[in-house]
């Protein structure tokens, strides 16, 4: 009875029913499991931040800490006879409130503090792309050119012709802007693309919005652009681009090199140079890109008088070569000729200015046109073989000679001419 009838204001925060308190303590058990269950499905992404690793530690505490009250209650109630249901109610509602509270409030930290993934991105990449654009502006390759300075390689428009075969496309519009007649549009184009025309109309009878029609509608000229354009054909459109030109053809091609096309990781094309000074002053020639950043709205159109921030691309250096296009073109027709003569399987012939070592000309045979990449070998005869010394050892000889004495500037000799006769009698 003394114990029975022992106040100790501690006791009525503790005070609950055997039976009451056993179901506390299932309760608290089974909503410990689900809790920390549910906290590592709602943080997802997050299991090897340093604060998850925190708020886990936290609702385990509380379990803890919950469970353990829960087992003192039922200790007490059963030595004791202490208990109170009220109290015990409360305190379980306590624990799902905190255990509540520390799941949110986790959610809360993690969201404002973590760079955490939306989709394929980040939020930062989510909240950057959504309302701004940024487009990446090329620079234009530099020129090749002669010594005085006549174009041997440059950058000029290109054309890709295409087809729209749609009949929507042409919604609403007084004037046709698809394919209407397949039949007839492939008679008029083909002399100018240089496709046979049954292989132009079933390019252009595909169940298809649009179609490019390749391999001959690729890397048309201004002229051809133009000339096709006049034809007023319904439904046929242009894609601009660039192309690597080389207006001489099979001119130094060893020499100049030429570029082949590579795309970056987000899709630009640049121009890469392969052979020759192409590829040597390849970083020169190509310059440094800029961007462009601006507002768009939901369709990724560009809002009028929006915010917009420039950086101009700069364009690639030009390069100046020693070369004299009139001494290379006859360079180039002297070993023509020689190669037609000889019957020889190679040769080449270089120029050069006997005060400066400046190169003026430089042949080879074979050799291919860049703008076509016929070529029939990858390695310049001139800089991508062995030659013995030859000549160039006399020098060495002659210093020699004067560095130990033994050479008479003044000393001189019988010039004229030596007959020889064979055992045969010939002469």
């Amino acid at each position: 009875m003394r114990l029975a009838a022992y106040e100790n204001p501690f006791s009525n925060m503790l005070q609950c029913k055997s039976d009451t308190a056993a179901q506390v303590l299932s309760f608290n058990l089974l909503f410990g499991f689900c809790f920390n269950s549910f906290f590592r499905c709602f943080l997802n992404g997050f299991l090897n931040h340093i604060l998850y690793s925190l708020f886990c530690s936290c609702a385990v505490f509380v379990d803890l800490f919950c469970i353990s009250v829960d087992i003192f209650r039922i200790l007490l109630d059963r030595c004791y006879g202490i208990h109170n249901n009220f109290l015990c109610a409360k305190n379980s509602c306590c624990t799902v409130g905190v255990q509540f509270f520390c799941i949110f409030a986790g959610r809360i930290v993690y969201l404002c503090t973590t760079d955490y993934q939306v989709g394929d991105e980040t939020i930062t990449a989510f909240i950057k792309n959504r309302n701004t654009k940024e487009e990446t502006l090329l620079p234009k390759r530099g020129s090749i050119m002669d010594k005085s300075g006549n174009i041997l390689a440059e950058d000029v428009a290109s054309y890709t012709v295409i087809a729209y075969l749609d009949k929507s496309r042409s919604k609403d519009s007084e004037k046709p802007l698809h394919v209407v007649d397949p039949d007839i549009t492939a008679e008029k184009l083909a002399p100018y693309l240089n496709m046979d025309v049954e292989e132009l109309k079933i390019l252009l009878k595909k169940d298809a919005y649009q179609v490019e029609l390749g391999p001959g509608g690729r890397n048309l000229s201004q002229i051809q652009m133009e000339e096709i354009k006049n034809l007023n054909l319904p439904g046929i459109d242009f894609v601009a681009s660039t192309k690597r030109y080389y207006p001489n053809g099979d001119f130094a091609s060893y020499a100049i090199g030429y570029t082949v096309n590579e795309k970056d990781s987000d899709g630009n094309i640049w121009k890469v140079g392969q052979l020759g000074i192409e590829e040597y002053f390849n970083e020169n020639l190509t310059g440094r890109s800029g961007y462009k950043t601006y507002e768009k709205d939901r369709n990724g159109y560009k809002i009028a008088n929006g915010r917009e921030y420039v950086e101009e691309a700069e364009d690639g250096d030009n390069i100046y070569l020693t070369i004299d296009s009139n001494i290379q073109l006859f360079t180039e027709n002297a070993v023509k000729k020689m190669m037609t003569d000889s019957e020889g399987e190679w040769g080449f012939m270089i120029v050069a200015d006997a005060k400066t070592g400046a190169i003026l000309s430089y042949a080879t045979s074979p050799s291919f046109d860049p703008n076509k990449k016929n070529m029939t070998s990858y390695v310049d005869l001139m800089t991508g073989l062995s030659y013995e010394p030859g000549s160039t050892m006399k020098i060495f000889s002659y210093l020699c000679a004067m560095d130990k004495g033994n050479y008479e500037g003044n000393n001189t000799y019988q010039s004229g001419e030596i007959e020889y006769i064979a055992n045969d009698g010939s002469k």
